[in-house]
């Protein structure tokens, strides 16, 4: 069965139709040379992902690309398996290109549409020249004279009649038609200027207030008349939350009277002053790289661009640099064990679908097929779970919630330190070397 891929980016759209193709020769996507639908655009890699047709069903199978594909908005990080009427993303972000997957049959063939004849007005003839001979006729109808506009051109610039002698009695000529109306075109002018004189006055007024509301005082600072944590209502204020403060009171059970207390600034107190002089390299771009990579919100971006301002300035920010790689290893370590998490439940979920299936199957040959496929995705999940339990020392049943800092913190004080060490030399080590997280890579 072959598929028809509507491919959308930012040069625009393109129609491809696809044959099957097995496992042994799968259709290349990507952006270099030799991919069989190329994509000219800078986030999808040279070689992205990869199609391909097995046991009667298309499959899209990421190729370990830097910015990752993603299908109906949810990560490949295995071969999924197309039905028709998908979303592949590739990359991330909005502007990201993506393939729209719509099955075809055999022997379907998409053709565009071609636009109807177009027929000619009423009265119109398609011969130019019956219209010359028709205007020539005497019998031809002639509009009354006071119809037609006056032509701006000369009387000797006028079109003479075909058979016309120079010596004809009364210089036969014949009158240019009548010129177009120029009303309309007034009205769309007029329209246009009183538009921008509007949006001119609107301007002005706009920059009157501006320019008004800058020449106003600043109002003097407040005087703080009671800095108690108790104000004159008996509130307490939001820095006092969880605190009981509680007050003396006379013999006669009411609280004693307080003094205002008027906190004064002594006028010797020199300005506030800056912590101290910023870093001038940290002006460069090179750190500027880095600053950004840090506060995105995609770690491993921050981890390899500390690695790599660490490789070109080894003598330059290294506590900085430790800090922010230490933060961007933690936060992918955790969306990594979430990720596995929330795969090892989706493949339990498909395979109970499997069981019911191979349950309720009467056909043996299909049934077989069932089972391998639920074999497959058995043999997927055990190797999720050890990659938990083994390789990341992660003993939780549930995923963990990345937006509960408190639970993050417990299991952060839980983890194992020898196997996170480990864990996090390994993705720098990836990084720098092939710009590419462990798991994305090809296996």
């Amino acid at each position: 069965m072959g598929l028809q891929l509507r491919i959308r980016h930012a040069l625009g759209v393109r129609v491809l139709e696809v044959e099957p193709r097995d496992a042994s020769n799968p259709l290349r996507i990507g952006r270099g040379a030799d991919a069989d639908v190329q994509i000219p655009v800078g986030i999808v890699a040279p070689l992205h992902c990869y199609l391909y047709f097995e046991d009667g069903r298309w499959i899209i199978q990421d190729a370990g690309s830097t910015w990752g594909t993603r299908v109906n908005d949810r990560p490949a990080t295995e071969p999924v398996y197309l039905a028709g009427g998908e979303i592949i993303t590739l990359g991330a972000g909005a502007s990201a290109p993506t393939i729209e997957v719509v099955p075809r049959t055999a022997g379907q063939v998409v053709r565009p549409a071609v636009p109807p004849p177009i027929q000619p007005t009423p009265g119109e003839t398609e011969n130019p020249a019956e219209d010359v001979q028709n205007a020539q006729s005497p019998e031809s109808e002639q509009p009354p004279e006071e119809q037609i506009e006056t032509s701006d051109v000369a009387e000797d610039e006028q079109w003479p009649l075909e058979g016309a002698g120079a010596g004809a009695s009364g210089g036969s000529r014949r009158r240019r038609p009548p010129r177009r109306s120029r009303s309309k075109d007034q009205g769309n002018q007029t329209a246009l200027v009183i538009g921008l004189s509007a949006a001119v006055v609107i301007l002005v007024i706009i920059l009157i207030a501006v320019l008004g509301r800058k020449d106003k005082p600043a109002p003097p600072p407040p005087v703080v008349e009671n800095p108690d944590p108790m104000n004159a209502s008996g509130k307490k204020s939001i820095f006092d939350f969880g605190r009981q403060i509680n007050k003396p009171k006379t013999p006669d059970g009411q609280p004693p009277p307080t003094r205002p207390i008027t906190t004064q600034v002594p006028p010797s107190a020199p300005p506030d002053t800056p912590a101290g002089p910023i870093d001038p390299r940290k002006q460069e771009e090179s750190w500027q790289v880095v600053e950004q990579a840090h506060l995105s919100d995609d770690p491993a971006r921050a981890i390899w661009a500390c690695e790599d301002y660490r490789a070109r300035f080894p003598d330059r920010f290294s506590a900085e640099l430790d800090r922010y790689a230490a933060e961007a290893l933690d936060q992918l370590w955790w969306r990594r064990i979430k990720e596995l998490c929330d795969r090892r439940d989706q493949l339990a979920g498909d395979m109970g679908g499997l069981d019911k299936q191979i349950a309720d199957e009467n056909e043996a040959e299909y049934k077989v097929k069932l089972q391998k496929e639920r074999k497959n995705l058995e043999d997927q999940r055990s190797g999720i779970v050890e990659a938990i339990t083994v390789d990341m020392g992660y003993s939780g049943s549930a995923a963990p919630n990345l937006l509960d800092t408190s639970q993050l913190a417990t299991l952060r004080g839980q983890r194992d330190a020898a196997k996170y060490s480990t864990w996090c030399e390994q993705v720098r080590r990836s990084l720098r070397t092939t710009m590419r997280l462990p798991w994305q890579v090809m296996r």
